[in-house]
């Protein structure tokens, strides 16, 4: 199979030229000068890469699994997000809340009532002092007493109100006509701690001052209407259906690395293949433009595929040292470089520059992942096509072509 694996000859090549991009920050050309180490390695029709952009799938012409889920955001980044940034109407909340009004006129009446009516009391409280007005003096002490703190409670009650009414007027206003909110943005809004507003913008549910509100599950963000909320849902199930599908590709993973027909150094090439896949997969869930998840799951797809065939025909292995030494860790390295671009807070015209590089360098290594896939079956090819050909010599020998049915 070695005749394979010319490409393999500028690994080192390669991956120098990914690394001086990576130290330099400079990745203009970079896809022209891998894509001309790549044809100049081997003129033969194996591994002429194509100068354009890439297919938008690999050999089966289907997505990888890393794309699932995708179009309804991150989940790195909330999934559900992607709810409250697009145009939406008026949320649905009460334009004013009890206590805006009232709440000032129990503070007015309640408190100074309190004051008059304890200081009634506390002068009545000398005729507990007096001969023959003792009575008198408890009777006046309970009753002033009793209406100094009625006038305390509707202060109090009044001040509360009140407090409530403008933290809802803050939060409002910190939703600036968002679908959403994350409580610690909330928090900062009214000075308060992210639990203390987690209790109180639940009882404002309760008492419908928002009127279609939901608490996500992690108490970390306010979704103010039913739809957005169903979109949480929705993407969380699908976060849900991810997870379970990552976890039973680890295990059939597992299962092949430990294939008893693979030696010691297949099962190492496996187990590092398979790394590099999810580690590929981890990049592309953080990373989240759609042009790019197309073109990493559709690595992904290819790198599986390749590891796959290791599995089914484990002489290959040998031949994959390179591979795993060179081009695993290239790309590697390019995603990685990609995702930290991407996690800038502004995208100037130099990064932008170099995220399309980082792209076209991409496709690039796609096309030459998948002329090594399709070098595995080209002795099976060739094998089928003499078999088709003895087939169709044999049956023109025994006159049953199209042509001599035909005749009878």
């Amino acid at each position: 199979m070695s005749r394979y694996f010319n490409i393999f000859d500028v690994g080192q090549e390669i991956l120098d030229s990914v690394q001086n991009a990576v130290n330099s920050g400079d990745f203009s050309g970079l896809n022209r000068d891998i894509r001309n180490t790549i044809n100049g390695a081997n003129g033969s029709r194996h591994w002429t890469v194509d100068t354009g952009q890439g297919r938008s799938a690999g050999p089966s012409g289907r997505q990888g699994s890393g794309s699932s889920g995708k179009s309804a955001g991150r989940s790195a980044r909330g999934e559900w997000h992607n709810a409250g940034t697009v145009s939406q109407p008026p949320a649905p909340y009460v334009a004013s809340v009890p206590g805006r009004v009232s709440g000032i006129v129990m503070e007015a009446v309640g408190f100074p009532l309190a004051a008059v009516f304890g200081i009634v009391a506390m002068g009545s409280a000398g005729f507990l002092f007096t001969p023959g007005l003792l009575l008198a003096g408890e009777i006046l002490v309970s009753v002033f007493g009793a209406l100094s703190l009625t006038g305390l409670g509707v202060g109090i009650k009044g001040f509360s109100l009140r407090g409530r009414a403008r933290r809802f007027r803050r939060y409002v206003e910190q939703l600036k006509g968002r679908g959403y909110c994350s409580f610690d943005e909330l928090a900062r809004a009214v000075g308060k701690k992210k639990d203390y507003v987690v209790r109180d913008v639940r009882g404002m549910i309760n008492r419908r001052f928002f009127l279609e509100a939901h608490i996500d599950e992690q108490q970390t963000c306010l979704m103010l209407t039913d739809e957005v909320y169903g979109q949480y849902r929705q993407a969380q199930e699908s976060m849900r259906r991810r997870q379970e599908q990552e976890e039973n590709v680890r295990k059939e993973q597992e299962r092949r690395e430990a294939n008893p027909d693979l030696n010691a150094e297949g099962r190492k090439i496996l187990k590092e293949g398979y790394a590099y896949i999810r580690h590929i997969h981890q990049c592309n869930d953080e990373i989240p433009g759609e042009e790019i998840s197309r073109k990493l799951s559709r690595l992904e797809m290819i790198m599986t595929r390749i590891f796959d065939q290791v599995e089914k025909q484990p002489e290959l292995a040998e031949d994959l040292h390179k591979f795993m030494h060179y081009y695993l860790p290239t790309t590697a390295k390019l995603v990685e470089a990609y995702r930290e671009l991407d996690a800038q807070p502004v995208e100037g015209e130099n990064i932008k520059k170099t995220k399309q590089e980082i792209e076209d360098t991409l496709d690039t290594i796609n096309e030459a992942f998948e002329k090594l896939l399709d070098s595995f079956f080209e002795d099976k090819a060739w094998d089928i096509s003499s078999d088709i050909n003895v087939m169709k010599t044999m049956l023109k020998q025994e006159g049953l072509t199209g042509r001599d049915f035909a005749k009878e």
